[in-house]
């Protein structure tokens, strides 16, 4: 029996270097197209079977595809290799009439091939150019020819008839009668400057004057300007009093510190005592202070408790109670405080269930503070002296 040798083998699509070792011959069932490996690895076929050609095109090339090989591209004809023509060439010898001489010199042409070999007189071409513009329509001029003199004659009609551009028809009906192009006379005028300098102290602007005169139609013939300055004085801002008085300083004093601090205090341990001292001279000034502070430990019986010391934890019941708020605000010179009144009403349980309170303030005076001088001169609002 006869042994049967088939090549490897698909459909469908062509082999690719995956499926073919080198020298390995396939067969593609469906075209009958022989295919093989090359030892550069790539598939190429053989022969066998049915190809599909075409044709695609570019303006300097033409492509032929194969549905089963390599497509080929023929290029451009050039000096040196032939190829196809391009757009351009072909556009080039559409442009060439048939038979068309490529003339070097002059002795290639002859009188029949259009070369000109007479000359025109002038009255033929004054002829020639006289009937270009006779027997035609012209709007908006009139052109005839003299064949006497050779000459043209050129006659514009009126312009209202609107032959110019509309633009410029617009433009000149905007513009007057006798419109003149004005142009605007010079002018010396007159310039000015008014400056007082930065001004400091007293010295204030007392007067400004500025003068402008212009003539019939308004254009400045002269300008000038000044302006004035003044001293500002005591009695300008309402002072009577002498213009030498004392500037006065208030004189230096060791004066007197003190300080008390109790620390913090915690648990039931409260001031028992404050001892503050101070002593002042005959013009108020402090010459001495002192202070000094003592604690005490609160006891059950100073708050009014008298049952048993280890009694249970009782909690307090709720209580509207009430509130006030007493604040004299800042306090400066001579004004102190005159008298407090604060008033506070409890229930039998102790309870707050009223309390208010006032404040009043005064001015100090001279002889609040022991001074038994002449008061002219002392400022009770301020608290000030002056001698």
């Amino acid at each position: 029996m006869a042994n049967t040798i088939q090549h490897k083998r698909g459909s469908g699509s062509n082999p690719d270097a995956a499926d073919l070792v080198a020298g390995e011959i396939a067969v593609r069932t469906d075209t009958g197209v022989l295919f093989t490996k090359k030892d550069d690895d790539s598939v190429v076929s053989i022969s066998g079977g049915s190809t599909n050609l075409g044709v695609s095109t570019t303006t300097t090339a033409v492509t032929v595809t194969s549905s089963t090989g390599d497509n080929i591209t023929i290029s451009e004809a050039s000096d040196s290799a032939a190829g196809v023509m391009s757009v351009a060439h072909h556009d080039k010898l559409d442009g060439i009439a048939t038979s068309a001489t490529n003339v070097t010199n002059n002795n290639q042409l002859t009188n029949g091939a259009g070369y000109i070999t007479a000359t025109l007189t002038e009255e033929q071409v004054e002829d020639f150019v006289g009937g270009m513009v006779t027997g035609n329509t012209e709007t908006g001029i009139t052109v005839t020819y003299q064949d006497d003199d050779g000459t043209l004659d050129f006659a514009v009609t009126s312009q209202t008839d609107n032959n110019f551009t509309n633009a410029d028809h617009t433009k000149l009906d905007g513009i007057a009668s006798s419109a003149n192009n004005y142009s605007h006379p010079s002018y010396n005028g007159d310039d000015f400057s008014v400056d007082t300098g930065a001004l400091s102290g007293a010295t204030v602007v007392s007067d400004i004057d500025i003068n402008v005169t212009t003539d019939g139609s308004g254009h400045v013939t002269d300008a000038n300007g000044s302006v004035s300055t003044r001293t500002l004085t005591l009695a300008d801002l309402g002072y009577t009093g002498a213009t030498n008085a004392n500037n006065y300083s208030h004189p230096s004093y060791n004066g007197d510190d003190f300080s008390i601090d109790t620390g913090h205090l915690s648990g039931a341990t409260v001031i028992d005592d404050i001892d503050i001292n101070v002593t002042t001279d005959g013009s108020g000034h402090v010459t001495d202070c002192n202070g000094t502070v003592a604690t005490r430990n609160l006891t059950l019986a100073n708050l009014g408790y008298t049952g048993a010391t280890n009694a249970n934890n009782y909690s307090h019941p709720s209580y509207n109670g009430d509130d006030f708020s007493i604040d004299t605000g800042h306090l400066s010179g001579a004004t102190v405080i005159d008298d407090i009144d604060i008033n506070v009403t409890t229930d039998s349980s102790g309870h707050v269930t009223d309390c208010n309170g006032t404040v009043a303030t005064r001015n100090l005076t001279l002889s609040d503070l022991g001074y038994t001088g002449d008061a002219a001169g002392f400022d009770e609002r301020t608290g000030w002296l002056f001698v």
